[in-house]
């Protein structure tokens, strides 16, 4: 296992990519994930504090709440460009627990309870990539390049608030549809995932 942290995060054609880094190597596993995933982890890196808990927060609360600690995270195998992770855990009598993640949220745990991230071997043999750091970069505080210090991407900012609305809009527009040919149980089920998507915004 090779110790990792977020080298970046940044918007694509083809969507949201993280890479993460690996230490003291000049390499990084890129990872594709969801505009909602990147809200999340950037969330933290950006130090945006929502006014009520978003769910990677809640997970955290619960577990606080419960004295379990999170050792690390291992994003251990990928599996038709899938990457497979668990979150390694430690309960209040020490007993050793590990649980079956999506990557974007095993990290977006990690960095809310400040637990290292792991990569293997296999997962490094087939998916890393060489990164071209110029000499003189620094890392910040968060472990982030300061030439691409999040905290100061604008651009990254408003491409999360574009993706987010556009995903948001195709789901209204599914809703009218479905009111409109009285498909009310396929209403129904639309309106959830508005509603569980509106309640990660807020």
């Amino acid at each position: 296992m090779e110790e990792a942290y977020i080298y970046s995060i940044s918007y694509t054609e083809m969507g949201f990519v993280m890479m993460l880094k690996i230490e003291q190597k000049n390499t990084a596993i890129p990872i594709y994930i969801g505009a909602l995933e990147a809200q999340a982890i950037s969330a933290v890196l950006l130090k945006i504090k929502p006014p009520r808990p978003l769910t990677h927060d809640l997970i955290k609360n619960i577990l606080d709440l419960h004295n379990i600690t999170v050792n690390n995270i291992e994003v251990y195998d990928i599996r038709k460009n899938t990457f497979y992770s668990k979150i390694n855990m430690l309960n209040s009598v020490g007993e050793e627990l590990y649980i079956d993640s999506r990557t974007s949220d095993a990290i977006a745990v990690a960095i809310r309870c400040n637990a290292p991230i792991f990569i293997s071997e296999k997962v490094l043999n087939n998916s890393a990539v060489e990164l071209n750091i110029e000499e003189g970069e620094k890392v910040d505080s968060n472990g982030i390049y300061t030439d691409k210090n999040l905290e100061q991407d604008n651009e990254f900012k408003e491409n999360i608030t574009k993706k987010t609305n556009y995903e948001l809009g195709k789901l209204k527009s599914l809703l009218e549809i479905a009111v409109k040919e009285e498909r009310y149980e396929d209403a129904a089920k639309i309106r959830d995932k508005i509603n569980i998507f509106m309640g990660k915004l807020n």
